[in-house]
């Protein structure tokens, strides 16, 4: 199974890719994990303040689609 370092990889883009396009196809890419996603959820907390609005939007999605376990990331929904 290649998705704990598929998982990986998308931490490490999301941290340190500075293309926003890249950025916003490793989120969509998560969004289709939904709740499986969760381990990307400190880099998509992260992504809420990124200086791309499409990667803002992207992270936001995907917080979304993690579902309960991103109930904690509220307030940081509410500041973008």
């Amino acid at each position: 199974s290649g998705q704990p370092k598929a998982l990986a990889f998308i931490r490490t883009v999301l941290k340190n890719e500075p293309s926003p396009v890249v950025r916003v196809n490793a989120l969509q890419a998560m969004n289709k994990l939904g709740p499986k996603a969760e381990p990307v959820l400190p880099e998509a907390t992260a992504a809420l303040k990124d200086r791309d609005a499409t990667v803002r939007q992207c992270a936001a999605t995907l917080l979304g689609n993690i579902g309960p376990a991103a109930k904690g990331v509220a307030p940081d929904l509410l500041d973008m």
